[in-house]
């Protein structure tokens, strides 16, 4: 929970304690995950202390992480009772208006910014155009698209991928409610018109094979879906190999330039080092071991497989960009082939572990890596994932917006919760013997059943 309201403190009647020392008990008490207790703590002190708006902040905030909007909402509005026309304030009433899908109300609060500074911020600006009314839209952007529009009226395909959405209207209707018309719309442009998405078939679950869905987010050219049978979230329709190698974004040289420093930080490559070594401890098995046959799934730059190699291991890897095998090869002299997942065809299996960071949910069919993991492994060999494991559904709307971990990253494929990715682990082999959770971030250890270690 983050700090977003200042006060200027003085000690509460009666108390020896000031507003402040009884917030930071509540939220210690949040932060433990005593939420019951936090909250009483937070309701009693605005009581005590009306006038203190960030009690009332705080707990608009925690009653948003439990779902409870409504009573959000008249949170939000006594700190603006207290703070007229505080911009935090504003903007977190205008999402929880939109929350509850009441996007005309969410698009005037947001407007009470216009003339402060953060009315021109990115963020503010998307909160606008995602609840603009949809008569404003059709009429300022509609006549600029019939030249598009046109081109793909010729297509049969365009047909009958627009019917289906019809059909699919009634079933989609909580889903557009919560994302508002204006991005059901878009969605309908961008996947329709401007990027025929309708090219990529429709695909049974991966996990189950299922083929029963329900519609849970719209952003753009996406539609997320949920397997009915074992819970698996999704991209209804998936470029082959997936959407970064489909649109070749990592084959751009901009773009391997700008993630160099991120990817070659020091503290990330530890933090990831030390969440492995964590579940290998847990095992009593001392990792990194000298001598360790290691194959990395999605090399990137090649720094973690690197650090490895340095350690003693003996490394190798595929990546799906050509741009990236060949700075591998040519920065830290690593045995990296520019393959995919479905073309390699592994020659004997004799590596200890195959591991993979952030590359599962970037996959049209993230069976593929376990099948090429247990191939790769020897008997008691170990298949290590980290992936995002955020349960999206359960989020607020913020959230399932963020272009990094949410529904809106436009590379992601699949949007894994600790539910969904486990049964993968015994259904290709495995036996799933560590698991952690950092942040977003969700660990996966499995160990090939078919040996010891």
């Amino acid at each position: 929970m983050i700090h977003l309201f200042f006060y200027d403190l003085v000690a509460m009647p009666g108390s020896s304690l000031n507003p402040q020392d009884q917030l930071d008990a509540a939220l210690e008490a949040v932060r433990l995950g005593r939420l019951a207790e936090g909250e009483q703590i937070l309701k009693d002190l605005s009581r005590a202390a009306p006038d203190f708006h960030d009690s009332w902040g705080h707990l608009a905030h925690l009653l948003v992480q439990q779902g409870r909007i409504e009573e959000a909402v008249l949170c939000y509005q006594k700190v603006l009772e207290i703070k007229p026309g505080l911009p935090e304030a504003v903007l977190l009433l205008g999402d929880a208006f939109y929350s509850l899908g009441q996007h005309d109300r969410a698009y005037r609060t947001y407007l009470q910014l216009k003339g402060q500074p953060v009315f021109e911020s990115k963020d503010l600006q998307i909160r606008l155009a995602r609840c603009e009314p949809a008569w404003r839209l059709l009429l300022q952007r509609g006549l600029r698209k019939l030249p598009e529009l046109g081109r793909v009226l010729v297509s049969p395909g365009f047909y009958c991928a627009l019917g289906r959405e019809l059909w699919l209207l009634p079933r989609s209707g909580s889903a557009i409610r919560l994302v508002g018309l204006k991005a059901y719309l878009a969605f309908l442009y961008h996947s329709l018109v401007r990027e025929k998405t309708w090219h990529f078939p429709l695909q049974h679950c991966d996990l189950c094979g299922g083929n029963r869905f329900e519609v849970l987010f719209f952003h753009r050219r996406t539609k997320v879906v949920r397997c009915l049978s074992c819970g698996l979230e999704t991209a209804e329709r998936k470029p082959p190999e997936g959407q970064d190698v489909f649109s070749g974004f990592f084959e751009r040289e901009e773009i391997i330039v700008g993630l160099e420093e991120e990817w070659s930080d020091p503290a990330l490559i530890d933090v990831r080092l030390k969440s492995m070594k964590g579940l290998f401890r847990n095992l009593d098995i001392d990792f990194p071991s000298a001598g360790w046959k290691v194959f990395e799934v999605g090399c990137g730059q090649g720094q973690f497989l690197a650090s490895l190699v340095r350690a003693g291991l003996t490394g190798a890897g595929i990546e799906g960009s050509k741009a990236l095998a060949d700075y591998c090869v040519r920065k830290y002299s690593l045995d990296v082939n520019a393959t995919s997942l479905k073309a390699l065809q592994p020659a004997t299996a004799n590596y200890d572990l195959v591991y993979t960071f952030h590359v599962i949910e970037h996959l049209d069919h993230p069976s593929e890596l376990f099948q090429k993991a247990h191939q790769l492994l020897r008997p008691g060999g170990y298949l290590f994932i980290e992936t995002p494991t955020l349960e999206l559904d359960r989020l607020p709307l913020r959230n399932r917006l963020d272009e990094k971990t949410g529904y809106a990253n436009p590379e992601h494929m699949h949007f894994f919760t600790h539910g969904s990715l486990a049964p993968y682990f015994p259904r290709y082999g495995f036996d799933l013997v560590g698991t952690y959770q950092y942040l977003s971030n969700g660990g996966f250890l499995g160990r090939k059943q078919d040996g010891l270690f």
